[in-house]
């Protein structure tokens, strides 16, 4: 009898202990997630975490981003750079620009002493002066045929000498445009005739900055002579190395940050992808362009360009600055009337700058977002005031 009265309180006792489980679990409600009524708080006025530089953001979804790195350098942009070259050999007479000067396109930059411009003018005063000859005769030739004074034999001959003189006048032309000269100073020849036939211009090509000078007055200029370069530095490049292992994530078109050790960052995209891989370096080299019209970007800097190779958006993500590590635990202080609330967060995937928040912290909840180790130190403190 004393045997079975044990084994009936014991049986007692289990149900007294299932039933006490089964109203916990039924009295708990989704609002005793919201409270965390067992989290700390921490005291922290508004006016003094305005003073600490503590941001507020309310927390909501985000995108994650991948990226890739690569080393790069400022370059000329090869298109914007004009080597200036001179197309007759001469003496230099004069430089008009030194270092430095911005040119405009058109603008003289030297005057040499050309003898091949002169025989080039000579040429084509001759074939004009050849050419009012032919068609002169020609026009007498043909009033004299229309009145039946002349053979058409003679009219024929004057015709085919005024063709020939007009294309040898053509051609004389032509040498001296190709020699620099454009139709308007062609045309413009006779009438400085009694000048010097062999004064040669040296004119800019392009608008820009004169960033190389070889030239002396004195000095025989032949044509293979790099006399001046022109550079439009509002645009220029960065040349950037895309290791071999990370060329499959870097595409023509693809948006990409260049970032200099002085804090300034330009958002451009690939205008050129290497097809090839450099056999020593194992890299393919990538273009971009760079807006310059502050001169901000100094060729041959060495940058770091920044691709995005991936984006994947989370239910929830929070700056990375707004989680401490407390005893091993993440947390994040969420905003309370006169403080916050350390909420401690189970974090999922991450980027550079984000991480995705798995538990611990609701959308349109308010966190503090930067200087939160300030938040960390307080709350050390407080924690400490209360031991002693």
């Amino acid at each position: 009898m004393k045997k079975i009265l044990t084994l009936g309180s014991v049986g007692a006792v289990c149900v007294l202990i299932a039933y006490t489980l089964w109203t916990t679990e039924t009295s708990h409600t989704p609002e005793d997630d919201h409270h965390h009524h067992d989290e700390e708080f921490l005291h922290f006025s508004d006016d003094l975490a305005k003073a600490h530089g503590v941001d507020i953001q309310k927390a909501g979804p985000g995108p994650l981003r991948q990226r890739v790195r690569a080393p790069a350098q400022i370059t000329l942009a090869s298109d914007n750079v004009a080597h200036v070259i001179p197309k007759v050999s001469g003496i230099a007479v004069k430089a008009y620009k030194n270092l430095g000067e911005t040119v405009r396109e058109g603008d003289i930059l030297a005057l040499l002493d050309s003898k091949e411009m002169a025989e080039a003018k000579a040429a084509y005063l001759t074939a004009l002066k050849k050419q009012q000859l032919a068609s002169s005769a020609f026009d007498r030739e043909h009033s004299l045929y229309e009145k039946q004074l002349s053979s058409a034999e003679e009219f024929h001959n004057a015709e085919n000498k005024k063709d020939e003189s007009q294309i040898d006048l053509e051609l004389a032309k032509q040498k001296l445009h190709a020699l620099g000269l454009s139709f308007k100073k062609i045309n413009a020849v006779p009438e400085e005739a009694s000048k010097s036939m062999k004064a040669y211009v040296l004119r800019s090509p392009i608008s820009g900055q004169v960033i190389a000078r070889h030239i002396t007055p004195g000095e025989l200029l032949t044509t293979d002579a790099e006399v001046y370069v022109v550079a439009d530095l509002s645009t220029v490049w960065a040349e950037v190395n895309v290791f071999s292992h990370d060329r499959q994530h870097v595409k023509v078109g693809q948006p990409v940050t260049i970032r200099d050790n002085h804090g300034n960052i330009a958002e451009t995209e690939v205008a050129f992808l290497s097809p090839i891989v450099d056999q020593d370096t194992r890299t393919s080299s990538a273009i971009v362009k760079i807006n310059n019209s502050e001169g901000t970007w100094l060729p041959g800097t060495f940058v770091q360009a920044e691709f995005i190779t991936d984006v994947t958006d989370v239910p929830l993500a929070v700056s990375k600055e707004a989680i401490q590590n407390i005893d091993g635990v993440d947390i994040i202080f969420v905003a309370q009337d006169d403080g916050f609330a350390v909420r401690p967060v189970t974090v999922g995937r991450s980027d550079e700058t984000y991480c995705e928040i798995l538990s611990g912290l609701n959308v349109d909840d308010t966190y503090a977002t930067k200087n939160t180790f300030l938040l960390k130190a307080d709350l050390k403190k407080e924690e400490a005031e209360h031991m002693d």
